[in-house]
């Protein structure tokens, strides 16, 4: 389904038909290329390029998608660059050539590109979580949660709650349980996140600080909202021993 309308919306927008491409990228939930603003903004300047420009940008996405799903590396590296220098002003191409070349190996200028789009757009989420994501791939949590950190002021209440999860996570792989919490009770507020978030907060006062009595709350509130989920039910399960 996503990937079907990704693909449609691309070849709407190489046919100069932004309404249309814009109407199939509103049905793409998730996408490897970013947010659905962002890749609207993408869609709309390839629909008003020259005819034969978007034939090639449009291609260009196509193709860079297919050879970084099938793990051609180089093949997609070549295509994101293609396509930076066909939409040189926009900021998500610079995050695409980024992700392209970091899943190559090539991280100092992966990163180096997704500084340029934070740069050109500090508000492109986007960019702070694909640069987050290839700190972590060098060994450097470290750095992942400073960019984390830094995309905080600027994102809204839905990201800020996703970027809180985030940082959970990382804190919790660095052993600092309890600024794992603090950052998972503030993605909590997110609803679609509170489940995850109350049962991460539950299974880390019980195993990693001992406290049953405090982890009961949690894991009472994420059974309310998730009913029998097993997942869950391990968690209270856990903490009633």
């Amino acid at each position: 389904g996503d990937t079907i309308y990704g693909f449609l919306a691309v070849l709407a927008a190489a046919e100069g038909d932004a309404g249309t491409a814009l109407e199939r990228n509103a049905r793409v939930a998730r996408s490897r290329l970013g947010g659905r603003e962002e890749r609207g903004a993408v869609l709309g300047q390839l629909a008003a390029l020259p005819e034969e420009r978007r034939e090639e940008a449009a291609a260009a996405i196509n193709m860079m998608v297919s050879f970084a799903v099938s793990g051609c590396t180089r093949a997609a590296v070549e295509e994101a660059e293609r396509l930076a220098e066909l939409l040189p002003d926009e900021p998500l191409t610079a995050c695409w050539r980024g992700a392209a070349l970091d899943r190559q190996g090539r991280q100092e200028e992966a990163v180096a590109a997704f500084e340029e789009a934070i740069a050109a757009d500090p508000g492109l989420i986007y960019a702070y979580r694909l640069l987050a994501d290839s700190n972590v791939r060098a060994g450097d949590t470290d750095a992942a949660v400073a960019t984390l950190e830094r995309a905080l002021p600027h994102a809204d209440a839905d990201e800020t709650a996703r970027l809180q999860f985030a940082l959970g996570e990382l804190h919790r792989e660095q052993g600092q349980i309890e600024l794992a919490i603090a950052a998972l009770r503030a993605a909590a507020e997110e609803p679609a996140l509170a489940v995850a978030a109350y049962n991460t907060i539950a299974y880390l006062m019980v195993d990693e600080q001992g406290d049953a009595e405090g982890a009961l709350p949690w894991a009472e509130r994420a059974e309310e909202l998730a009913g029998r989920r097993p997942d869950v039910l391990d968690t209270l399960g856990w903490v009633h021993l």
